[in-house]
């Protein structure tokens, strides 16, 4: 798989499965999540851990978006990732 595969299959798993704001039902948001897709996918080829990964994720719901964060949703969203 080439790097812009593992890029754009990133993307789709924080669209569909990590969405920490449930907007993920309406298209027109569909940018939403995208600005963090960059980070996520530097995580990925750099070989990063679950753990590595699910803490970026969850310090992104509670310091970039505000909101309490779930870790556990996030490492769930992490192994998704590991696993492409």
């Amino acid at each position: 798989m080439n790097e812009t595969n593992f890029y754009k299959i990133i993307d789709e798993i924080l669209w569909k499965y990590w969405d920490p704001i449930e907007v993920n039902e309406n298209e027109e948001a569909r940018s939403e999540y995208q600005n963090y897709t960059w980070q996520v996918y530097k995580l990925k080829i750099g070989k990063a851990s679950i753990e590595e990964i699910s803490k970026h994720l969850y310090k992104i719901e509670v310091d970039d978006i505000g909101l309490l964060g779930n870790l556990k949703h996030c490492e769930e969203v992490a192994r998704k990732i590991i696993e492409i």
